[in-house]
């Protein structure tokens, strides 16, 4: 087992140790520790989905032979590069399926829905209904709760919103919001109905 293999393991035992923790401080009538509890166990969570694409799941010792017939039908079947980004949505989380060259196979990275809603109030607070705007001028995120968005959550829901013709890209010139005159929650939520349930 890897190193970096282990600490998904120590992520992923802090998680489950985590859970437990915000209803017994709710039996014990500890309401500010229920909130903290849940925010730090939902970070936990984001930061295992974040690591185990830094290590996948290990391959077994003997793995099955294949003969060339059965390697070009496979090369065959990989989804075109066209294909990727693809974004979906599971619970209240957004996922965002990619293609690693390197590993030649599909990674994914999530983040929370209310990103998407963050992205376009900073947009829309930087003026990005009327002009471009950089990525420097709105991130870092920064939650109600004063909590940092992660940067990789900030550009997948960027992304996002670009898929999903919410924001147009003015290359070097950065963004620019394209949802008329709609309110940001209502275009939110739009985006979000639309967005297909994972598998």
């Amino acid at each position: 087992m890897t190193h970096i293999r282990k600490a998904c393991v120590a992520i992923e035992k802090a998680e489950g140790a985590l859970k437990a923790l915000p209803a017994e401080a709710a039996s014990a009538g500890d309401y500010d520790a229920v909130q903290l509890l849940a925010e730090w166990a939902k970070q936990l969570s984001m930061l295992r989905a974040s690591a185990a694409e830094a290590a996948p799941e290990e391959a077994p010792a003997h793995k099955p032979t294949t003969n060339s017939r059965q390697r070009r039908t496979r090369s065959r079947r990989r989804p075109a590069r066209g294909d990727y980004p693809r974004f979906s949505r599971t619970g209240e989380t957004i996922v965002k399926t990619s293609w690693s060259k390197k590993r030649k196979q599909e990674y994914q990275h999530r983040g929370p829905r209310d990103v998407l809603r963050l992205v376009l109030s900073a947009l829309d607070s930087a003026g990005a209904r009327n002009r471009s705007v950089t990525t420097d001028e709105i991130f870092p995120l920064v939650t109600a709760g004063d909590t940092e968005v992660p940067s990789y959550q900030a550009y997948l829901a960027l992304a996002c919103l670009k898929g999903a013709g919410a924001v147009e890209s003015r290359g070097r010139e950065g963004y620019q919001l394209s949802i008329g005159t709609r309110a940001l929650s209502e275009a939110a939520d739009a985006i979000w109905a639309e967005l297909p349930e994972s598998e």
